[in-house]
């Protein structure tokens, strides 16, 4: 069975990603600044494994809208993913933007998109267009499941010397 995702519906999906991990970020901020409060390891608060999840979640619409989208909007939606970072700690952490060094962020970002954005010599035609087979054989493969098993233990790692270390 192959279907293709339309471009629009794979960028409007991998903006829907970008969002959620920087929603994730955010529930990781909270549980850090209740950590803060309480004196207590923020990584086993309820918070924060909704914050994983949500990390996670937005990972797996990535993985799914990628490879239908082109370099140059994937440029887009990651600077698009900054300014929205900033925009969700002014309005939920109350963080103020620091124009003297927020602003050169946010000319930076904008002149690394332009920069994409004018050294992309892909047309239309000579994009290679990837069939759903050809992304789960991608995600099956031997390297992809090394690497997905090496994350998992990283993370399984941290949590074992997190509680070594504390306790």
């Amino acid at each position: 069975m192959s279907f293709e995702i339309p471009v629009l519906a794979a960028y409007f999906g991998d903006l829907f990603a970008t969002l959620l991990s920087q929603i994730s970020y955010l529930l990781m901020k909270y549980a850090h600044i209740e950590a803060e409060k309480s004196q207590k390891s923020p990584f086993c608060t309820c918070r924060f494994f909704s914050a994983l999840l949500c990390q996670a979640m937005a990972q797996v619409f990535h993985l799914g809208c990628l490879p239908y989208l082109p370099l140059i909007l994937i440029a887009i939606n990651s600077a698009s993913g900054i300014v929205m970072g900033a925009m969700l700690a002014v309005g939920f952490l109350k963080e103020r933007i620091v124009w003297r060094y927020d602003l050169v962020a946010f000319v930076l970002i904008s002149c690394g998109c332009t920069g994409i954005v004018l050294m992309t010599k892909e047309s239309e035609s000579s994009q290679v267009t990837q069939t759903t087979e050809m992304v789960l054989a991608q995600l099956g493969s031997i390297e992809a499941m090394i690497f997905g098993s090496l994350m998992i233990s990283v993370v399984v790692l941290y949590y074992i010397l997190e509680g070594w270390f504390e306790g």
